[in-house]
């Protein structure tokens, strides 16, 4: 895994990696990552994983988690093209991306369709979105936690990374995301971010000028192949 150890700006960071040929790790990349490598969780890292918030067409509230799948040069390349594109339209005030409402609608039908255990895009109903804590959530809850297994991607790669904190003696987990977000009619996306710090915050960032994804090179790219499991109900069964 190669991680430039230099904070640059959003597009810089990206064509970084995209220019030396790699796969720039998505969340579940990189959780994978830590629960193999401890010195990890000391690291702070973005990654090619967002949660962007929105109103659906009825105008709820609502938001989604979207792993993208990159499996080529070309598709990272594809979708480096589209951030530069959002990020040109200038950030927000809360240093989000700005994401097409056409893209977003888009991305919640497919995650609406997306069913089991392990997906790309996890949909967050505003329903759902009434339980969302951001703070300080103790690991004995962080699995019913309404954000915590979209971050990952998966229950069990979720469960695998909070059994591994537990190792080293952690009772604790950070969460941050913006809750204003979902409740505005323009989309916003946070990239979302690995913290170093003492709680190891997952976050869905809103840094300006300070970027550092971690990326490999596409032939060593790692495959994520959870084991099924069943539970948090609610949320896998969310409409």
């Amino acid at each position: 895994m190669v991680q430039f150890n230099q904070d640059l700006g959003f597009v810089q960071a990206l064509d970084e990696h995209l220019n030396a040929g790699h796969r720039i790790l998505s969340a579940p990349d990189y959780a994978h990552a830590r629960i193999n490598d401890h010195s990890l969780f000391n690291k702070f890292s973005n990654v090619l994983s967002f949660r962007i918030g929105g109103k659906d067409e009825d105008g709820n509230p609502t938001a989604l988690y979207w792993h993208p799948v990159i499996n080529s040069i070309d598709d990272l390349r594809t979708l480096v093209n589209e951030l530069k594109s959002w990020y040109a339209q200038g950030l927000t005030d809360s240093f989000a991306l700005k994401v097409p409402r056409g893209k977003y609608l888009k991305l919640l039908e497919e995650a609406k369709s997306q069913i089991g255990e392990s997906r790309t895009l996890w949909y967050i109903s505003s329903d759902l979105l009434k339980d969302s804590i951001a703070g300080i959530v103790n690991l004995d809850d962080a699995l019913n936690s309404t954000e915590i297994v979209p971050f990952f991607g998966s229950v069990n790669l979720a469960r695998d990374y909070v059994q591994k904190m537990r190792t080293f003696g952690k009772i604790n987990i950070g969460v941050w995301h913006e809750k204003k977000d979902s409740n505005i009619d323009n989309p916003q996306g946070r990239v979302l971010v690995f913290g170093g710090d003492y709680y190891n915050i997952l976050g869905a960032g809103g840094y300006d000028g300070n970027w550092r994804f971690a990326g490999v090179p596409f032939d060593a790219a790692q495959k994520n192949s959870p084991s099924p499991n069943s539970f948090l109900e609610r949320l896998l069964n969310s409409p």
